[in-house]
């Protein structure tokens, strides 16, 4: 798929600005007042999409933040509803700099759980949502509580796991790299996921490995410039993630 979906807009787009740790780690804060990101309307989303379409992946500001994000979600839920095979995957992406106050940024993620079928969380995200919490509990709570077939958790340098409904739950190791920084590896991971099982029917745990690969090539690189499929496929052909 190209840009046929994409709306223009008189308005800048939001501009961010990336500090990143002594280990590469970003941060981010944001330049939005009067950007175009945050305004979507109904009759600028597509009511059905191009054939074949598997899933659709909303996530990080554009989910919560107002006006545009109520008419994401309510946009999302009338293509789930008009299509079950419809895979909607939902990206917490927490970024505190624009949303600061938890129980408001709770109360605009908790919608989406009751819509996606496949959420994606980092450690980080949900240490900040839910302070004092393990967040893989908090995984397993958000997957009984609401139906999810799927939460996918990453923990940075320590890889990732998925908990699956019916109880499995897969495990991937990190893969050690030199990190030049961390932009883009959520995505990276998320995008790569998709691929692994809806274009190459890849197993939870073979292709949790695949995006955790995937995520740690990014990391690789200054910017977010994730790998080829080649250079994900060259690195992932190791041992098999531990299956629970």
């Amino acid at each position: 798929m190209g840009l046929e979906l994409a709306v223009e807009a008189a308005e800048p787009t939001t501009l961010a600005v990336v500090d990143l740790d002594d280990r590469g780690s970003a941060a981010f804060g944001f330049y939005v007042n009067g950007t175009a990101d945050w305004r979507w309307s109904a009759a600028e989303l597509p009511s059905s999409l191009p054939p074949g379409t598997r899933a659709v992946h909303i996530g990080s500001l554009a989910a919560v933040v107002p006006p545009g994000a109520d008419v994401l979600r309510d946009w999302a839920a009338g293509l789930a509803r008009r299509d079950p095979e419809l895979t909607v995957v939902y990206d917490v992406n927490v970024r505190p700099a624009l949303l600061p106050d938890r129980e408001e940024y709770r109360a605009r993620v908790e919608p989406w759980l009751r819509i996606a079928r496949v959420v994606k969380a980092s450690d980080e995200d949900l240490a900040w949502l839910y302070p004092g919490r393990e967040p893989a509990d908090v995984a397993r709570e958000w997957l009984g509580a609401h139906g999810l077939e799927l939460v996918l958790l990453t923990l940075g340098a320590r890889g990732a796991a998925a908990f699956a409904a019916g109880g499995t739950v897969a495990r991937a190791d990190g893969v050690p790299v030199r990190v030049a920084d961390t932009v883009g590896a959520g995505d990276t991971f998320t995008g790569a996921f998709l691929h692994a099982t809806l274009s190459r029917g890849m197993d939870l745990a073979a292709a949790l490995r695949y995006a955790v690969t995937a995520a740690a090539l990014t990391c690789t690189r200054e910017g977010a410039v994730p790998p080829s499929r080649a250079e994900v496929d060259a690195l992932a052909l190791g041992p098999a993630p531990r299956v629970s």
